[in-house]
């Protein structure tokens, strides 16, 4: 479907129907079990387009539709992340202020219609190869149909943004840094009280049939009367949180396309509710919801940083939050080596302390799986993909192999690689880490890159250029998530052999993801009880301030 008949469609309904029914099939995908494979969400998608009904001169579209939705019912996927906030983002530009709510089989269409327009990339500008755009594409995909463990993500955010690193100068401003990202509340009931509910209710409890809170919205004037959150407290807090919709139609019109779709459109990201009217507000997504967790607060505190510092805060606290990431690795590490008995884990004294091996080690007998950990977030350029190929290239570039210089360590590839050599050279065997032991390099990351096998491609291209991990017995390198890195420790701490789901991805797997083969193996590791034991204490606590009394009975 062309551009210009999408944006027709779209016009002629209401935006608010239409982006309310947007927002409920988002949170039903992400919150029913089997997501997008479900039969509920498959009779509200592919099985709704059967029902397409149009103009004699779309005859022959809707014919095709139905035909290929009939031989294809249990393959096609239509709602997905991406295509659904495109989709809101449409609608809030250009959808009716009148008109019909549309039914499913409108949403079914616009979702089908919608997936020709998500890889755009203007070529007048940008000279790169396919190879070259798809793998600048990908760092946009990796922010969309991301489901992951919430609990996991409530607490793992909970713990790395409760305290401060063990450093100067971080360790010194800590109370006023938090104080000012959290004037007159703190951290504790800013997360307890307003961030966490917001975080149960869109990831637990909004799209989900039957539950009394299943509508992705929230009405002050009866939502209050169902919780025991604080009135003026939450009611501020979701304010900064939303946007009209005249206020992010012009923010989303700033960028178009030719076509006149928007390009790459991210508002839902910084304001995932959309004020319906003075009383209600309705959410975006699950997703959108997901960035606040993991980067709404990392902003709040660099912005605290920038207000009491405005020469060198935001240096203090990316230093800082780097070494806030890694204390999070080496407090998952020693969970897991509390209850494993197969491996074990080998830790500085401090986090860049001269004893350091890296940042995290696990040993399986003469293997050393060598953790490097990485806090550096994407910028929101690339992130978006508004940047140019080039600078999204440019950007791995630097991450992964930038030369040292005096206000940086250099890129995670050499910097693992120089860990390597000083391994081979005997330098950590007083440590029992013998210098012939197989190695396997990870990179952990707190962003999400989506690397797929052309990153890892050119990452051993390049590595092979520079003359990087070509030393003797090195496996190929891995670049992960932090939930990968939690799932392979939680595995030592089983007593599963991490090594040799690692060797796996040698020779014809060794450009493959390790989530992939993860999931291909069928290893699901169950939680450390770091996870467990935090996750009951924090969530009910939440559930306390969202419900009250009545939380016990949820």
């Amino acid at each position: 479907m062309a551009a210009r008949e999408l944006i027709s469609r779209v016009a002629s309904y209401s935006w608010k129907g239409s982006f309310y029914q947007l927002a409920d099939l988002a949170f039903l995908t992400a919150n029913v079990p089997e997501g997008h494979r479900s039969e509920v969400v498959r009779r509200r998608t592919v099985d709704a387009l059967l029902s397409l009904t149009g103009t004699p001169e779309a005859s022959d579209l809707l014919h095709r539709c139905r035909a290929v939705a009939t031989r294809n019912r249990d393959r096609i996927v239509l709602a997905h992340e991406e295509g659904i906030s495109f989709l809101q983002h449409v609608v809030l530009l250009y959808g009716g202020e009148d008109g019909p709510i549309p039914v499913d089989s409108e949403i079914a269409l616009w979702l089908a219609a919608v997936n020709d327009h998500l890889s755009y990339r203007d070529n007048r500008a940008d000279l790169a190869s396919d190879e070259q755009q798809l793998m600048a594409n990908m760092l946009r995909y990796a922010r969309f149909n991301n489901y992951p463990d919430v609990l996991r993500e409530l607490v793992r955010s909970y713990l790395i943004f409760r305290d401060p690193p063990p450093h100067r100068p971080m360790e010194a401003i800590w109370q006023t840094l938090q104080s000012t990202a959290f004037p007159d509340i703190g951290f504790h009931d800013f997360f307890e009280a307003e961030l966490g509910p917001l975080y149960i209710l869109s990831t637990q409890l909004w799209g989900v049939p039957g539950s009394e809170y299943s509508a992705p919205k929230i009405d002050f004037r009866v939502f209050f009367s169902k919780t025991a959150l604080s009135k003026d407290r939450v009611t501020s807090f979701l304010r900064t949180m939303s946007k009209s919709r005249t206020d992010l139609r012009d923010e989303i019109a700033r960028e178009l396309r030719q076509d006149g779709l928007p390009l790459a459109p991210f508002a839902l990201r910084h304001s995932p509710f959309v004020e319906f009217d003075e009383n209600v507000l309705v959410g975006a997504s699950p997703g959108a919801l997901l960035s606040q967790l993991r980067t709404g607060l990392w902003a709040r505190y660099l912005s605290a940083a920038k207000q009491l510092d405005a020469r060198s805060g935001a240096t203090t606290w990316l230093s800082g939050f780097g070494y806030m990431v890694e204390y999070w690795c080496r407090r998952v590490a020693l969970d897991a080596q509390n209850a494993c008995a197969s491996a074990r884990v080998v830790l500085s004294k401090a986090a860049g302390s001269n004893d350091e091996v890296e940042d995290v080690v696990a040993m399986e007998g003469n293997v050393a799986i060598l953790f490097s950990v990485k806090s550096r977030l994407m910028t929101e350029a690339i992130a978006r993909g508004t940047a140019s190929v080039e600078n999204a290239l440019g950007w791995l570039e630097s991450f992964f192999f930038e030369n040292k210089k005096d206000d940086h360590r250099g890129g995670a590839v050499r910097l693992v690689s120089s860990r390597i050599d000083k391994l081979r050279r005997g330098d950590f065997e007083v440590l029992g880490i013998d210098r012939s032991a197989r190695v396997y390099p990870m990179i952990v990351t707190y962003d999400n890159f989506g690397l797929v096998d052309l990153h890892y491609q050119w990452l051993e291209k390049r590595s092979n250029a520079e003359g990087l991990l070509q030393q003797d017995g090195v496996g190929p390198l891995a670049v992960i998530r932090m939930e990968e890195f939690e799932d392979l420790l939680a595995l030592l701490a089983q007593g599963k052999h991490v090594a040799s789901l690692l060797g796996s991805r040698e020779s014809m797997n060794q450009h493959r993801r390790l989530d992939q083969l993860i999931h291909e193996i069928g290893l699901r590791p169950e939680r450390l009880p770091l996870f467990e034991k935090e996750m009951r204490a924090l969530h009910q606590r939440i559930m306390d301030k969202l419900f009250g009394h009545r939380a016990g009975n949820r």
